[in-house]
């Protein structure tokens, strides 16, 4: 019997596998931001003040002049007509009217006016006061002069005419906080206005201040 010697078992041999190339991969794509379009600010167009000629809310039915000028010093109309619905209901004519100044923002005024007739009712006055107004008044030729601190004032006017017609509201010209009460009559051949600021600190017109508008200090 032959004898064998058994020696240790040869260790295994590796075999490198060839090497795989590196992949190329794709960087992550960055997340897409939503596109979004930008929207034109649009300014609110500020409320127009009321100037005892017309107001936004409501409808104005004609509106006709052969001259107006509404600038400057002097302003007037020849031949107008006019017919408004709304807050403030209107229909006036007249041949000739027109307000001299003293300047831009002078406190002394006048104001003439030939063959005119109004009818009226609503809530603004002419004064810019804010409360209630009615009437219907005729005149062949009148004048009213008015003065004013920028929140008391004063009109006186004289004429040749008929009809009756009031108001009464509040306001604060001057911004100010403080209110102004506005009272006026008008009788075709005579109108007077008053503007009275509420006294320093006293509080009178709070409760008028309330129901028409106007500042918010007692």
């Amino acid at each position: 019997m032959s004898n064998f010697a058994v020696g240790p078992a040869a260790p295994p041999t590796l075999v490198n596998a060839p090497a795989r190339p590196p992949q190329d991969v794709a960087p992550a794509a960055a997340p897409q931001a939503e596109a979004t379009v930008a929207q034109p600010a649009v300014a609110e167009e500020p409320a127009a003040a009321y100037t005892g000629e017309s107001h936004p809310s409501g409808t104005t039915l004609l509106e006709w002049n052969l001259f107006n000028d509404d600038e400057g010093v002097f302003q007037g109309s020849i031949l107008s007509a006019k017919a408004h619905v709304g807050e403030q209901t209107e229909f006036r004519a007249s041949l000739a009217e027109g307000t001299l100044r003293a300047g831009e923002d002078a406190p002394a005024s006048l104001q003439a006016e030939v063959m005119s007739a109004r009818v009226h009712a609503g809530i603004h006055n002419d004064d810019g006061s804010t409360g209630f107004n009615a009437g219907a008044v005729a005149r062949a030729v009148g004048y009213t002069s008015s003065l004013s601190t920028g929140a008391s004032g004063m009109s006186i006017g004289l004429g040749i005419g008929a009809g009756a017609g009031f108001h009464v509201g509040g306001r604060d010209a001057d911004s100010d906080g403080y209110k102004e009460l506005c009272v006026g009559l008008d009788l075709g051949f005579f109108k007077i206005g008053v503007q009275l600021e509420d006294p320093r600190g006293w509080g009178v017109f709070k409760t008028i201040g309330k129901l028409f508008g106007g500042g918010d200090k007692d």
